[in-house]
């Protein structure tokens, strides 16, 4: 148990240098990003990939990179999830562009997006479609 605690206390050490010499020669920490989406079914799914597209576009990269929590509720969590599938496949060099338009097609043009999302959210789809 000791040994593993002084391991850990030399690994420790050699980050906290790191850090400290990042501040010294001004290289700034990068921000961490939080996102929270609202629901609404489809059209909120079309929102949110859009939305997300576009900051990540004119950031080049940097919003989806340092995100570490996408929170929300319905149809903007599946597009957010969608948009991360996306980014994923990209860091995998599985897939050239994200922001291209034809992935917003995707989720708003499906023939089967009413089954799909009855299947999701069943207790929402019930009572909108009474």
């Amino acid at each position: 148990m000791e040994r593993a605690l002084i391991i850990d206390t030399k690994n420790t050490s050699v980050d906290w240098d790191l850090l400290l010499t990042r501040q010294e020669i001004g290289i700034p920490k990068p921000k961490m990003v939080f996102i929270n989406v609202s629901g609404g079914g489809v059209r909120s799914s079309l929102w949110t990939v859009h939305t997300l597209q576009y900051i990540d576009s004119i950031t080049n990269g940097n919003l989806l990179k340092q995100t570490q929590l996408i929170t929300g509720s319905s149809g903007g969590m599946v597009g957010a999830a969608y948009l991360r599938e996306l980014y994923l496949l990209k860091i995998k060099n599985k897939l050239n562009n994200i922001y291209d338009a034809k992935f917003k097609n995707n989720i708003t043009h499906c023939r089967y997006a009413v089954y799909k999302w009855n299947c999701i959210f069943p207790d929402g789809c019930r009572y909108y479609y009474r």
